[in-house]
């Protein structure tokens, strides 16, 4: 099994990380601190499987950023993970996947999933 404490630590850095952004005023929509803010949802998807916690997470960059592609996809990744037990969640996995190719047509990701 997988030792989770650097990964603790990773999620922990990364917490700190978004926010000093906040208190230091980073602008809500500023790329780098909604890539940190996606940096520790992909911690909670890929790590963790805390899926609610990378689903607010993602839900929240979304709101500052709509076009945020990298949200989409990594909703997309939390639906088709959790499709292997609800087939319904496979198709808002696609529905978020279709999302990313509207927004950025060439973004890899997008098409791989």
């Amino acid at each position: 099994m997988l030792d989770a404490s650097p990964i603790r630590q990773l999620e922990a850095w990364l917490e700190q990380a978004v926010k000093a952004g906040e208190i230091l005023k980073i602008d809500a929509k500023s790329p780098d601190l909604l890539f940190t803010y996606n940096n520790l949802a992909r911690v909670y998807i890929d790590h963790l499987e805390e899926y609610g916690k990378a689903k607010a997470i993602l839900e929240s960059i979304l709101k500052r950023n709509p076009q945020y592609v990298d949200a989409h996809l990594n909703l997309g990744v939390i639906a088709l993970n959790q499709g292997r037990q609800d087939k319904g969640k496979l198709l808002e996995a696609v529905k978020y996947f279709q999302r990313v190719l509207e927004l950025d047509p060439r973004h890899h990701m997008g098409h791989y999933n």
